[in-house]
């Protein structure tokens, strides 16, 4: 754990508990597993996860390959049901999608529909929701104006670059309007100059909106940098291995904040926990445990 006193008075890491904060809970599981397969074929991929999202905060969840992290998503999402345990999304169970949560994938190419216009990429699932003509295209017309493509309602996703396309994903989710906005490595096919771009994005968006969000991602720079706790999971099956809160300062910078000293020591002490996760997998794969 790092030294709090260490730290300067306006960036360090936080040790309070999370019953401190009397903030309406919006995203809660308890005791999740997950288990595939049958008798021998078992397999424990999540063996215990107890996770809290309050409103308006942005969480990244981090951890080494294979730990589950998209399992976990997909659970939290009700896509995926579990083996145990359950998920709430303001105060109601989840048996399925539920309708205050938006989901943005990693692959854009496959959750876009190239036969749409962006426009209609964006408004397709607010018409199942029984919105009026008039408020899907408040709606469509804003969150394209939020991501910064306004020009583009009438293009189709084949016409726009990579990072065009995930902000078209991204608006789609906006105009969604959930209180809960899951986001599974959404950044990982950009090239390094676009992940920083919709990285600033998205923490426009939570800002201006208050959305909560839980954001999967391996890049540990992405998540100190994103995040008001990174919550660190280890190797398969998995639990969570360690929370951090980052109270760094904001507005963030690119260059600022990923140059402060606090947000190099949260860097080296995440990564620690991770490579130390890996050790250990590879000492059980070596000696057949």
């Amino acid at each position: 754990m790092l030294d709090n006193r260490n730290f300067p008075s306006q960036a360090f890491l936080s040790t309070k508990k999370l019953e401190d904060h009397a903030v309406k809970d919006v995203l809660v599981t308890t005791n999740l597993g997950v288990t595939y397969g049958r008798n021998l074929d078992q397999v424990e991929a999540i063996r215990k996860i107890d996770f809290i999202a309050r409103q308006g905060e942005f969480i990244c969840i981090v951890g080494p390959s294979g730990c589950g992290k998209t399992t976990l998503l997909k659970s939290l999402a009700g896509l995926l049901e579990p083996t145990k345990g359950e998920t709430f999304v303001n105060g109601k169970k989840v048996d399925g999608p539920p309708s205050d949560l938006a989901l943005v994938f990693q692959e854009y190419t496959r959750s876009l529909l190239p036969w749409l216009t962006v426009e209609k990429n964006i408004t397709f699932p607010l018409h199942a929701k029984g919105i009026s003509k008039e408020e899907i295209h408040k709606r469509s017309t804003s969150a394209l104006e939020e991501v910064g493509l306004s020009g583009f309602a009438k293009k189709y996703p084949w016409q726009l670059s990579g990072g065009m396309q995930q902000r078209v994903a991204i608006a789609r989710a906006i105009a969604y309007q959930a209180s809960v906005l899951l986001m599974d490595e959404p950044f990982a096919s950009v090239d390094a100059q676009t992940r920083a771009d919709l990285e600033d994005l998205v923490l426009k968006i939570q800002r201006d909106s208050g959305v909560t969000i839980v954001f999967v991602t391996h890049d540990i720079d992405e998540s100190i940098y994103l995040a008001d706790r990174v919550v660190v999971l280890t190797q398969r099956p998995t639990t969570v291995k360690r929370e951090f809160e980052i109270n760094l300062i904001k507005p963030r910078d690119q260059i600022t904040t990923k140059s402060h000293p606090d947000f190099i020591k949260l860097r080296a002490e995440v990564i620690g926990l991770i490579q130390n996760e890996r050790s250990k997998s590879q000492h059980k794969i070596e000696n057949n445990e």
